[in-house]
């Protein structure tokens, strides 16, 4: 089947429902400023600016940490239409903002307090702040408060600090539920505006939506894998240091998937939250419901990943991510793909040789030796179908390999793209992040809009 440059290729992935970002944005927003608009509402007497500041800022820090739950719930509804990678982003920018208003809301009550006589300003502020810190009325939101603060620094340290990767995600996730209670507990008992109905509803239901959501992710969500396993039919080296773990459904049902997604893998008898990982998903959706993935030995659970046993149980959290062509038009198509990021893209291409594409498309894959092209011999196959130029570079000039060396510059770019009309070309680009940043910039130069340039990415600090 061949599609026409307007035409929006179907996919077998049912996406159920999907808010597009202007209701998201608008849902978030409603969100944190409902109990700055319940303040506003309240008949109570007003306390002066600086402490008014000093609650508006707590309870807009309330609002973001019980709404980061919501973010890092892998939620389709949220992630269908904008993308995981926009979520997660969106996610560690509130976090920054969070900590702001948190460090914000007892300095600035502390400096509300009136001046006591014979002491200078900050004097009187500092003896406010200590006891404020002190107190006993005030240790639960103490304690909260320094959990946030503790969470956000371990977020911007996770690649400097020397903890398991699941280590940090479990006592992340039970921090934050902690701090969500504890503040919670704070709020209802010595805030200004604690016996005001219209913001202790507020604060019921921020506190329902983090315990909620904690609760779904981490209950009701492994009830709901455990429902259809799957096991380990192939666990092959395919490159140095790159495996092809094979999985088939134990039952009938099985995970939909377009092509240039990706899921969350659990892998042992049990799906427990924190110990999954995410994959990208190297078979194509004709090859349901069988699913293969391509793992690097980089971590501390992928350099083990080569030791497990055939039959071995397994569990998929997914489809997720916005890497696809499904809802897209071009005339033109260019990947770039930079060591494991050619399992979507080889996808991709399986998907497109599928249906007999006649549209060019341009593949540019970079790798750090000749062996790590993976694929490489059967996308080249592809060209008696696909219109496809493939194009390699290579870091290190190993095996006899002939060919470009070197990350993909403006040049390689320019000259491999194959857009003849720039605006019309999108570009899907998947590797490490300062590849991938380089490559969308160098796109962006010869002339390709930057919302026709997508990408997904993990790791941003």
């Amino acid at each position: 089947m061949t599609l026409d440059a307007q035409s929006r290729p179907p996919s077998p992935l049912r996406r159920g429902f999907a808010l597009p970002a202007p209701a998201l944005l608008a849902l978030y927003g409603a969100a944190l400023i409902a109990p700055l608009a319940a303040v506003a509402l309240s008949a109570a007497r007003r306390q002066g600016f600086w402490r008014e500041f000093s609650t508006g800022a707590g309870l807009v820090a309330f609002a973001l940490l019980a709404m980061q739950f919501v973010l890092s719930g892998r939620l389709r509804t949220l992630s269908g239409r904008v993308g995981i990678d926009l979520t997660m982003r969106w996610h560690q920018l509130a976090a920054r903002s969070l900590g702001v208003l948190v460090v914000l809301h007892p300095l600035l009550y502390a400096a509300s307090s009136r001046l006591a006589p014979g002491l200078q300003p900050l004097t009187t502020a500092m003896h406010r702040l200590v006891a404020l810190l002190t107190l006993r009325a005030y240790a639960s939101g103490v304690a909260g408060w320094l959990i946030v603060l503790a969470l956000i620094a371990a977020g911007l340290l996770r690649h400097r600090i020397a903890v398991r990767y699941e280590v940090w995600r479990v006592t992340h996730a039970v921090g934050g539920v902690l701090a969500v209670l504890l503040i919670a507990h704070h709020a209802f008992h010595v805030g200004l505006y604690a016996n005001d109905p219209a913001v202790r509803i507020c604060w019921i239901l921020l506190l329902l939506v983090a315990t909620g959501m904690f609760a779904f992710i981490y209950i009701v969500k492994p009830l709901m894998l455990s429902r259809s396993p799957y096991r380990i039919r192939g666990n092959l080296a395919v490159a140095d240091g790159i495996r092809e773990i094979i999985l088939e459904p134990v039952r009938e049902t099985r995970v939909g998937f377009a092509a240039g997604q990706f899921a969350w893998f659990s892998l042992g008898r049990w799906p427990w939250p924190g110990l999954d990982h995410p994959f990208s998903i190297a078979s194509s959706p004709a090859e349901l419901p069988t699913v293969r993935l391509l793992v690097k030995e980089s971590g501390d659970f992928t350099r083990t990943i080569g030791d497990l046993p055939l039959d071995a149980p397994a569990y998929i959290d997914g489809p997720h991510g916005n890497f696809t062509l499904a809802g897209r038009t071009w005339d033109s198509l260019c990947l770039v793909a930079g060591g494991i990021g050619i399992a979507p893209g080889a996808r991709l291409l399986r998907e497109l040789h599928a249906r007999r594409e006649r549209r060019p498309i341009a593949l540019i894959f970079a790798a750090r030796t000749a062996h790590d092209l993976v694929f490489r011999d059967e996308i080249e196959r592809m060209t008696d179908v696909l219109d496809l130029h493939v194009t390699c570079t290579v870091e290190q000039r190993t095996d006899g390999w002939q060919g470009a060396v070197g990350m993909p510059d403006l040049a390689t770019i320019r000259s491999a793209a194959r857009c003849r009309q720039p605006r019309r070309c999108l570009a899907l680009l998947c590797g490490p992040t300062p590849m991938m940043l380089a490559a969308e910039r160098h796109l962006a130069e010869i002339g390709i809009p930057r919302h026709r340039i997508v990408y997904e990415r993990f790791g941003y600090d």
